[in-house]
């Protein structure tokens, strides 16, 4: 049923991901986390990933997802990177949707 709803897989804590993310050198912040199962045993993850501009973000993508890979055994990853956090970071996290509404879109998007 959790994979029908595209729900968070089990024993997966956000927060540690979201922590662990964080760690990994020239990240400043993450936001608009989500992890999904598609299918059984194989989780998804999308994220926005503030880095220090003096880093260069293909290397900090690659340290994300081999963590990402090695202590939580998710593999499908989409990963933004930004080298300023991008205009609805305050207003987005985890699971949540943009305050306000234009038009049946999140504000912002096309």
């Amino acid at each position: 049923m959790n994979i029908l709803l595209e729900g968070v897989p089990n024993g997966m804590d956000i927060a540690e991901v979201r922590t662990s993310i964080a760690k990994v050198s020239g990240v400043t912040s993450v936001h608009d986390l989500h992890i999904w199962a598609l299918t059984s045993g194989k989780p998804s993850l999308t994220a926005h990933v503030v880095h220090d501009p003096s880093s260069t973000p293909e290397i900090v993508r690659e340290a994300i997802n081999a963590i990402l890979a090695d202590r939580f055994a998710v593999f499908h990853t989409t990963l933004q990177m930004e080298s300023v956090p991008c205009r609805l970071a305050d207003e987005m996290d985890s699971f949540t949707a943009p305050a306000k509404h234009v038009g049946g879109q999140a504000e912002g998007y096309a």
